[in-house]
């Protein structure tokens, strides 16, 4: 036997002797996980239930049975510290070829695609990244040229214009929604007329029950307008989405006997309309729509501009890299025969664009609609809704393959059962829930299974207190900290969670006056320090020096601490 045929046998040997072992610790929903590994895959599974040690195991499955290399498998993670966990989970059951696995974050799987295929891209022209100030220059030189009667083109004399930020976050969301300046544009416009149909119909009803103080007739009134929508909701997605959000508003409304949410639900959408006479969806005002526009205008503009000079941002990434698999057969089957086997972490966090890009990689007819792909998500985890994320695409996910086999991780190994019933209890609430969408497939009432819990009451007890005001509670929070230490607990075995920063800084003052030793550490943007600051306003005023443009940044430069110049000088 050569000495390739021993290192190989004894790579072999290693993966089994690791697999076996770690198999037969999982239990019997993971075993079924791991061993699906033909067709698409929906796997549910909450905190704590021990995902990622099923997705290294699985990658071992596939290597051990099917005729395929590591590189042919592709694992896609939300985070850089994803990537490594789920790394070195991989290195420690199949050894050096876990290194050999393609593991990426979203953005850089996009990365990596256009620099390795860069002449499918940009027609094959050099393009980089864009700083943020580079985009934010692109940005403010287009609002230089807007029109004053631009509802968009409000400019402060000290602070530059108003609505950079917005239009950042705007352009940025819509190309995480998969949609082109055009396609935002049809879109507004295409609502218009749902707002009209939906306004129409409930302006009145909203008149009807102004200032009725009897909560028969309040709610007797919200159950009119629910049947109003209800009636337009078949064509009318936006009055589909406020008739599930009233219909929940009701409930609670039935159960408690008030109807102070119900109010709070027209005050969210709602608002009176310039003639005072009754209420109209606060979307539907002209000099919001008006805005809506102008953005969308922009956005076209501030992509030919980075085109022009050579630049892709951030979210660009994985739009390009989605359509060109539209569009590109080439690159498409290139990738679909490199990447055999897909697998995405926290898939309830991903975006359109995202799943735009996932679609495209598995859409090959040779599948047949069956591509090896599996999803592993929660729906009561979904984080990045401000990110664009889609709960939906679990959804889409379902109904985008043939034959997909759904499977529920239902035991919980970090939490014990007061705290998982307690969870359950409060995430019931929500009505719109993959449960609630495949009540026969999927089943999320989770056990504990983790036996040093078993027969310890104590452990992740749930305490409610009140307490008269934040002092008290931070006080109370402090001696019971001390009170642990003091009984030998570690202190790196106590957390603080707060939903606030502002609340940990005043928490970390307390913990100071009673000698208690902490760790906080506030994630900060770097662009927000002062020193930052300073060289992007200089920056900005020598690249004005010719036209002047930013003349009045120079009394706020000359006061910076480092030229060393009192303020008297700086008058002069």
């Amino acid at each position: 036997m050569s000495k390739t045929d021993k290192t190989q046998m004894t790579k072999r040997d290693f993966l089994e002797k690791n697999y076996l072992e770690r198999y037969d610790k999982l239990n019997k929903e993971q075993k079924r996980a791991v061993e699906a590994i033909d067709g698409p895959v929906i796997v549910i599974a909450g905190p704590g239930s021990g995902k990622t040690e099923l997705l290294g195991i699985r990658t071992a499955n596939i290597l051990r049975t099917v005729q395929v290399s590591p590189h042919n498998i592709l694992l896609l993670t939300f985070t850089n510290s994803g990537s490594v966990n789920m790394r070195d989970r991989l290195v420690s059951i199949i050894g050096e070829d876990g290194y050999r696995v393609a593991i990426y974050t979203f953005h850089s799987f996009a990365s990596d695609i256009m620099n390795k295929y860069a002449e499918y891209f940009f027609n094959g022209a050099l393009y980089r990244p864009a700083t943020d100030i580079e985009r934010i220059a692109i940005l403010e030189n287009i609002l230089e040229t807007l029109p004053l009667d631009n509802p968009l083109s409000a400019k402060h004399f000290e602070k530059g214009y108003i609505y950079t930020s917005d239009i950042i976050s705007i352009i940025s969301a819509l190309k995480k929604g998969n949609m082109k300046g055009q396609d935002f544009k049809n879109r507004i416009l295409d609502n218009q007329k749902k707002y009209i149909d939906i306004n129409n119909a409930l302006g009145e009803l909203f008149t009807e029950i102004s200032g009725k103080r009897k909560y028969d007739v309040v709610r007797d009134g919200y159950l009119k307008i629910y049947g109003e929508l209800q009636r337009l909701k078949d064509d009318n997605d936006i009055a589909k989405y406020l008739s599930n959000t009233l219909a929940l508003e009701l409930k609670n409304s039935l159960d408690t006997g008030d109807y102070k949410n119900l109010n709070d639900f027209r005050d969210e959408y709602f608002a009176t309309d310039t003639e005072g006479d009754f209420k109209i969806l606060k979307d539907s005002r002209k000099e919001k729509i008006a805005k809506w526009l102008a953005a969308a205008d922009i956005y076209e503009k501030y992509d030919l501009e980075m085109n022009r000079a050579g630049l892709y941002d951030f979210d660009d990434m994985i739009l390009l890299i989605g359509r060109e698999l539209q569009n590109n057969n080439s690159l498409r089957s290139e990738l679909e025969e490199k990447y055999q086997y897909i697998m995405i972490d926290e898939f309830q966090d991903t975006n359109e664009a995202q799943f735009s890009l996932i679609k495209s990689l598995t859409s090959s007819p040779v599948n047949e609609g069956r591509p090896n792909i599996l999803a592993v998500g929660d729906d009561d985890q979904a984080i990045y809704k401000f990110q664009g994320a889609e709960l939906d695409n679990i959804t889409k996910f379902a109904e985008s393959y043939e034959g997909v086999e759904f499977i529920t991780l239902d035991k919980n190994y970090r939490s014990t059962q007061q705290v998982l019933d307690y969870a359950r209890s409060i995430i019931m609430k929500v009505e719109d829930r993959l449960e609630v969408r495949f009540p026969s497939q999927i089943n999320k009432d989770i056990k504990s299974d983790n036996e040093k819990f078993k027969n310890n009451n104590d452990i992740g007890k749930i305490i409610n207190k009140t307490f008269n005001n934040q002092f008290a509670e931070q006080d109370f929070v402090a001696s019971e900290i001390r009170k642990l230490i003091s009984s030998g607990v570690s202190p790196k075995e106590i957390t603080v969670i707060s939903r606030s920063h502002a609340n940990l800084v005043s928490v970390a003052s307390i913990f100071a006056e009673y000698g208690l030793p902490y760790s906080y550490e506030k994630k900060e943007n770097v662009f927000e320090k002062q020193p930052i600051k300073e060289l992007i306003n200089t920056v900005y005023f020598v690249n004005s020096a010719f036209d002047g443009s930013r003349d009045d940044l120079l009394p706020e430069i000359m006061s910076y601490k480092f030229w060393g110049l009192d303020r008297l000088e700086v008058w002069k």
